[in-house]
Formats: structure tokens, sequence, C-alpha cells
């Protein structure tokens, strides 16, 4: 089971919707939400088979297309394209992070 830690002070969503967030995927049974054993402040998010099985679709899902976009454009616009999302999500620009 694959754990996964979100750092305070990291650019994404602001606290309510992460909550909303996390209480939609662990009511779809895609997540679980775990004290931490070492420090009860923390919360620990554990995939759930069916997360698993998601993440792996989802993954293979976006590699398609990006072979299916790279057909259409230019792997020179891929690249500037990828550094503006990267500049953004640096940035804190809401909606560009990417782990969420």
């Amino acid at each position: 089971m694959v754990a996964h830690r979100l750092r305070v002070g990291r650019p994404g969503p602001d606290a309510p919707t992460m909550t909303s967030l996390l209480e939609r995927l662990e009511a779809r049974g895609y997540l679980r939400r775990i004290r931490d054993p070492y420090d009860h402040r923390a919360t620990q998010l554990r995939l759930t088979t069916s997360g698993e099985s998601a993440s792996e679709i989802a993954t293979v899902l976006l590699s398609d297309l990006d072979k299916e976009l790279a057909v259409f454009v230019a792997p020179e616009l891929l690249r500037a394209l990828a550094a503006v999302f990267e500049a953004a999500r640096a940035l804190g620009v809401p909606g560009t992070a990417a782990d969420y």
C-alpha cells in the first residue's frame, strides 16, 4: 500500500478544498485517512486497492494522452508548455498543483 505525505507550505489547494477532495475520495473508497502514530497532529493518506487501481489506470490514460498529443503538437512546443505550467505551479497559481 502506498502512503503519501502532504507537505505544509507547498503550493497547492487551500485547506477547505483539500478537505473536501479527501472526503470525496474517501467516500468513494479510493483512500483511507489514518492518524500518524508518531505525530498525532498529522494524518497519513493510504490508497485503498481501488485507489491503487484507479491510479494505475489514470497513469496509463495520461501516458496515452501524451502520446496522442505529441502527434499534433511539436515537441519543442510541448516542452515550452510544460515549462509554463511548472512556472505557474512554482508561483502557486491556483489549479496548477499536479498532486491533488
